[in-house]
């Protein structure tokens, strides 16, 4: 009769063990993100942001030798080249991991501006008045252009001239400019040639231009330490507000 009693005894444990419900845990996914890949350059650190879930702990492998076990590693590839950059990530005793195939690009030389967008303009001149004084219409007629220097209005140096828009409005802005011959504005980075200037002109019926804003632009001060190769630049003086698109090759 005793070994009956352990023996229903250990029928009811068995029973009531399989009655509970067995502990699940969510499954482990890695996956990684890169912050800039238009930083994707020889010598430039790049950020790498973890985007798995969940985990305790993990390792990244960049390919080339170096691994890190932060959450989102800063790193820079001293060479150029094709890696294979794995990410693997641990709870407890499971392991998930992910892989994803990068370039790192050889160091740019030459900059360009692809693309130039107004954001702001000074709709009055510096005395309130507007630019335009015909009685139906006071906004100005835009004009953009291109010189080696600031304030002539016909210099020798004069690039080039744009004839924009007609009674530009705020409801117009953005205003997006991308003029044909900007395909071969190329500097040398990152010691540029010498800068240019980007103004913006009223032209009135009487064939007098007047300037409404100029912004100097200096391909040399974009790049900083922490975005070497920026692909936006804004650039802003008294109520005059431009974007610039940028281009590295």
């Amino acid at each position: 009769m005793k070994n009956l009693g352990y023996l229903l005894m250990i029928l009811v444990s068995i029973f009531l063990a399989s009655c509970e419900e067995e502990e699940t845990y969510p499954p482990l996914s890695a996956n990684f993100t890169i912050e800039d890949l238009s930083q994707l350059a020889q010598g430039v650190k790049v950020r790498f942001i973890n985007k798995s879930t969940p985990f305790d702990s993990c390792v990244w492998d960049f390919g080339n030798g170096m691994v890190s076990r932060e959450i989102n590693p800063e790193i820079a590839f001293p060479k150029s080249g094709g890696y294979v950059v794995m990410l693997y990530i641990y709870q407890g005793k499971r392991r998930s991991d992910y892989g994803y195939s990068i370039y790192v690009r050889p160091p740019f030389t030459q900059q360009r501006i692809s693309k130039i967008t107004i954001l702001e303009i000074p709709f009055t001149k510096p005395n309130g008045k507007p630019w335009d004084s015909l009685p139906d219409n006071e906004l100005p007629d835009i004009i953009f252009q291109f010189r080696t220097d600031s304030l002539a209005p016909h210099s020798p140096d004069f690039y080039q001239s744009y004839s924009v828009s007609e009674n530009l409005s705020r409801s117009q802005l953005p205003l997006v400019f991308t003029p044909c011959c900007m395909k071969n504005w190329f500097w040398n980075g990152p010691d540029t040639d010498a800068p240019f200037y980007f103004q913006l002109r009223d032209d009135d019926p009487n064939n007098k231009s007047e300037l409404i804003a100029s912004v100097k632009i200096d391909g040399s001060k974009y790049p900083t330490p922490q975005k070497p190769y920026p692909s936006q630049v804004i650039l802003g003086k008294n109520g005059f507000k431009i974007k610039l698109d940028i281009d590295w090759q």
